[in-house]
């Protein structure tokens, strides 16, 4: 008998935008990953930083981090 096993991998993603709203941003970002096939185990909260060597007049950036698996 054969028997196919879907193995799980685990992820970790660094997430971050200079565009529009960081937490929305985010949010969408985790909803395309699970209907792509990651099961998000952990988020970090979002944080701002200064842009750095970026050209005068830049966003700051929204930065985020998440744990999961990949069972694609």
């Amino acid at each position: 008998m054969n028997i196919l096993y879907k193995k799980s991998t685990p992820v970790a993603l660094a997430l971050g935008s200079n565009v529009g709203d960081g937490a929305k941003t985010f949010d969408q970002a985790c909803m395309l990953l699970q209907d792509h096939g990651v099961t998000i185990t952990g988020r970090a909260g979002i944080i701002t930083t200064k842009p750095v060597d970026c050209p005068a007049g830049t966003p700051d950036f929204s930065n985020s981090a998440l744990t999961g698996t990949f069972d694609g």
